[in-house]
């Protein structure tokens, strides 16, 4: 088994850095998105399962988005100028870029069968991405505890969001926001705006009985919901949450639940047992989509 690093290309130039995980030559891949500050030091379940999978069979491209590490200096192939990068100054609409060049990497290298999977807001990217775009490079899609990111927002007081209104209104858009949005998260307005504003795309798996978004009403795939047994974020129950959130979907009555026993929100120290519970549906997929 190998672990190789995967550079792709964005078409705004920017230089996106994953892991590609092989072990033969395996025609099917499993591309995971990460969600804000995801990466393989911060979810190393994500490493964990990439090795069990790719030793079974599927090749694994764990693909780092432009948020998934804070700020950090990034060549741009196109402008050919060192620019800012990362969780701080990335704008949620360029998940549409990121994953669409991770599954180009993928279609280049061969592999005829594509399974998207995300983790977290990652989930939410995924949804947005298949929901808007209708790639039909991808198979299947898989999430891994899609969060009611509603729950994060919850902390954000009514005049903090009116204050990155107003600094968006001011054209101070590329300014560093003067708090931390939800306490914690240092970024710019314009990426404060993309998370505060009404229609955002991590609502589109909210709990919430009339979610802002029709993504999930427009998911034509089919597709794993997987949650940890102990995720604390769904309100109403990890088994309860996945359940509501997929009677949004088309396919509802054929796409599969998988609740991973004694998995926190990040699975930690549960890449492995996650990775053996999603094998057995990821095998039958092999079999129903495999060639003639």
């Amino acid at each position: 088994m190998h672990i190789n690093k995967l550079c792709v290309v964005t078409d705004r130039g920017n230089l996106l850095n994953g892991s590609l995980f092989e072990d033969g030559n395996s025609d099917t891949v499993l591309i995971c998105v990460t969600g804000l500050h995801g990466n393989s030091f911060t979810n190393p379940f994500l490493r964990d399962m990439g090795r069990r999978l790719a030793k079974s069979g599927i090749n694994f491209i764990l693909a780092e988005s432009s948020d998934a590490h804070p700020l950090i200096e990034s060549y741009n192939v196109i402008t050919q100028k060192v620019e800012r990068l990362g969780s701080g100054t990335s704008r949620l609409k360029n998940c549409i870029d990121d994953i669409g060049s991770y599954i180009s990497k993928a279609e280049s290298m061969g592999y005829r069968h594509i399974y998207l999977a995300g983790h977290c807001l990652g989930s939410s990217k995924v949804i947005h991405y298949l929901a808007t775009t209708g790639d039909p490079r991808v198979e299947r899609f898989v999430l891994f505890n899609p969060g009611d990111h509603g729950q994060f927002m919850a902390d954000v007081s009514e005049e903090e969001k009116r204050a990155v209104f107003e600094l968006m209104k001011e054209g101070k858009g590329e300014e560093m926001l003067p708090f931390a949005l939800m306490g914690w998260f240092r970024c710019s307005v314009a990426t404060a705006y993309d998370y505060v504003c009404d229609d955002c795309l991590i609502y589109n798996c909210s709990a919430d009985k009339k979610p802002p978004r029709d993504d999930l009403k427009k998911l034509n795939y089919p597709g794993l919901f997987v949650i940890g047994e102990c995720d604390v974020y769904p309100v109403n129950g990890p088994l309860e949450y996945i359940k509501h959130i997929n009677n949004e979907t088309p396919y509802r009555e054929s796409n599969d639940l998988l609740v991973i026993p004694g998995a926190d929100h990040i699975f930690k120290d549960k890449g492995e047992a996650l990775a053996d519970g999603i094998l057995p549906v990821l095998q039958r997929w092999m079999k129903e989509d495999g060639d003639e």
